[in-house]
């Protein structure tokens, strides 16, 4: 699959798997993925990035330590 074929359903449907982890572990994968699509649509490799308008909340919160 090329990056010009990627559209916001796809990067939605990855960050599905990933939002059962830790929240730490969804800001990182979603950051990757925004850093990605924002270089490839600065170098002129993509028009529209698909990730401008994905949610950063997500993920399990981290659990209270007594």
């Amino acid at each position: 699959m090329y990056m010009s074929d990627v559209t916001a359903d796809d990067i939605k449907l990855a960050m599905v798997a990933v939002s059962k982890r830790s929240s730490a572990t969804y800001n990182l994968v979603n950051m990757l993925f925004m850093s990605i699509f924002y270089s490839a649509q600065y170098s002129n490799l993509i028009r529209d990035n698909p990730t401008a308008k994905i949610n950063a909340k997500g993920g399990v919160p981290k659990k209270d330590i007594e």
